[in-house]
């Protein structure tokens, strides 16, 4: 005899919905397998199999029996009730990493009268920080499969790192690593969430100084990005920065120009630009300065458009003018790019490149000039050396006695200015 069931409408299920029923078989353990799951819903293995394929339709009562099978409700194995939360942890994410809407979106979010004294001394950032951990470690509790959890974790991890808990940021995205290379090694196509939590652990090794830890990392997932121009660029770039960290200048370099190359494959002229930036840096330090004009020159046309990156290359650039003893061609481009920046939009720029025209025009008028008024101490510590010098070459011990006595509590460097961090 056939049985009319009570609910036979058919579903169009989303593919990430049927790999998530799998992973959820999976995670389960063997009981769960999905011969045990076609025994319980009473359907064979075979058309259970076509199902999660998407072959099949599933019905709406096939999916509840899934789900009872599995002892979650419908709405956890479709994650619909979390789909608010996840809204909001992404609106909070977004809006603090642009400082221009954090107050508008905070004060939607959380403006009462008992926050209102957070909100009138701009501590919002601060309400906005704690409700993502909150969210975070709500949807951390309740995640199931692979896919869900390296998502959970890797947003844990940001909302500790937020609130400045590294080690609790660092030991998340670990574990969210470890389920998002899970699940590249089972669905190539998935490499979108590892390489989400892959960005994140550069940041924590890099802060950490383990470079070994983060070159082992790299190394192991290089291959599922060797399709993708521009995160086969950002990798060899990160493996760049911890040769160079660890003194293997040799293999710096191969990674520095690999991820030109990769970055060419984009034929995007702002990513290119970038890459032409930081292999020109890297050119620099090594002292080929020949070299690294000629990157740089290549880099700044596709910079016009985006006034920030501009700047910061014309001023890296103009070290290297300096090197070459090319003066008079770094102070005029330094000199328009101080007219073009203003003080106020970019504070620290202004007095880098303030710093530097002293430094091209052998004068210590704009050196002093920074003394006379509050600037990053890293700044002004580069200011005094640079006046002492000035001062040593012309003979004037009186000033160079005068600045001596300034700056000697905030010690002393026998490097090149021009390749302090600072400048």
């Amino acid at each position: 005899m056939s049985n009319f069931e009570p609910y036979t409408e058919g579903l169009t299920l989303s593919q990430t919905t049927y790999r998530r029923i799998s992973e959820i078989m999976e995670e389960r353990g063997k009981a769960y397998s999905q011969q045990a799951i076609a025994m319980r819903i009473n359907i064979s293995t075979d058309t259970l199999r076509m199902k999660l394929r998407g072959k099949r339709k599933i019905y709406s009562f096939e999916l509840e029996r899934i789900a009872e099978a599995l002892h979650v409700s419908v709405e956890r194995l479709m994650q619909s009730d979390t789909s608010e939360l996840e809204q909001e942890l992404d609106l909070i994410f977004s809006a603090l990493q642009d400082p221009e809407q954090s107050k508008s979106v905070a004060q939607k979010l959380f403006w009462s009268e008992a926050t209102s004294d957070a909100f009138a001394e701009n501590q919002y950032a601060d309400l906005m920080k704690q409700r993502a951990l909150t969210i975070a470690e709500q949807l951390t509790q309740c995640a199931l499969g692979v896919s869900e959890k390296s998502k959970s974790f890797n947003q844990l991890g940001r909302a500790y790192y937020y609130l400045h808990r590294y080690q609790e940021a660092h030991d998340a995205w670990l574990l969210a690593y470890g389920h998002a290379k899970k699940l590249a090694d089972k669905t190539i196509s998935e490499k979108e969430p590892l390489f989400n939590v892959i960005t994140n652990l550069m940041i924590s090794y890099s802060n950490r100084k383990e470079y070994s830890e983060l070159s082992k990392i790299l190394n192991d997932i290089e291959s599922f990005f060797i399709s993708d121009p521009k995160r086969k660029g950002i990798i060899n770039y990160s493996l760049a920065k911890i040769s160079e960290q660890k003194g293997e200048t040799e293999k710096a370099s191969q990674y520095y120009y690999a991820s030109l190359n990769a970055y060419r494959e984009t034929e995007a002229p702002f990513f290119i630009s970038k890459a032409l930036h930081n292999t020109a840096c890297f050119e620099f330090r090594c002292g080929n300065f020949a070299t690294s004009k000629d990157l740089f020159e290549q880099a700044l046309p596709d910079l016009s458009d985006h006034t920030f990156h501009r700047f910061v290359c014309t001023k890296e650039y103009c070290k290297t003018l300096i090197s070459l003893g090319e003066n008079k061609h770094a102070a005029e481009l330094i000199a328009s790019s101080l007219r073009k920046i203003g003080s106020k939009e970019m504070q620290h720029l202004h007095d880098q490149f303030t710093l530097m025209l002293s430094l091209a025009n052998d004068n210590p008028e704009h050196a002093e000039q920074l003394l006379d008024r509050e600037c990053d101490p890293g700044i002004k510590q580069l200011a005094y050396r640079l006046l002492m010098d000035l001062y040593d070459k012309r003979g004037d011990s009186y000033s160079l006695m005068k600045y001596y006595r300034m700056a000697k509590d905030i010690g002393f460097s026998s490097h090149n200015i021009l390749f302090e961090e600072d400048l």
